[in-house]
């Protein structure tokens, strides 16, 4: 059993000094790489032929909780498969996500339509 003191010393509180604490990822619109318009936004995140190395970066992003969209087209005759996250309409919802990726070692290219 642990005693009252310990127990305290376990659960976080609220209190303290707010100006220690990070602010919010909307909190400074001028950090985002995108403006917040409203368009809509998806951050390619791989581009591939092969199937497996597709299904391989689509299941690490599952796996870091990234929901994925796979998109396949037909480029100069050469099939090609798509590796999207998205889309977004807020510039924090995709700033935030843009980080994520980045903080994975993967490249993130946002395309608008």
């Amino acid at each position: 059993m642990t005693s009252q003191a310990e127990s305290k010393r376990k659960q976080p509180t609220l209190a303290g000094d707010m100006d220690s604490v990070a602010p919010a990822v909307s909190a400074d619109p001028s950090r985002f790489d995108y403006p917040d318009d409203g368009r809509r936004r998806v951050i390619q995140v791989g581009v591939f032929v092969e199937n497996s190395q597709a299904r391989s970066l689509r299941q690490r992003l599952l796996r870091n909780g990234i929901a994925t969209l796979v998109n396949v087209a037909t480029v100069q005759g050469e099939r090609s498969i798509r590796i999207r996250v998205g889309p977004f309409t807020k510039a924090a919802e995709l700033q935030s996500k843009i980080d994520e990726i980045k903080a994975m070692g993967l490249d993130a290219r946002v395309l608008t339509y």
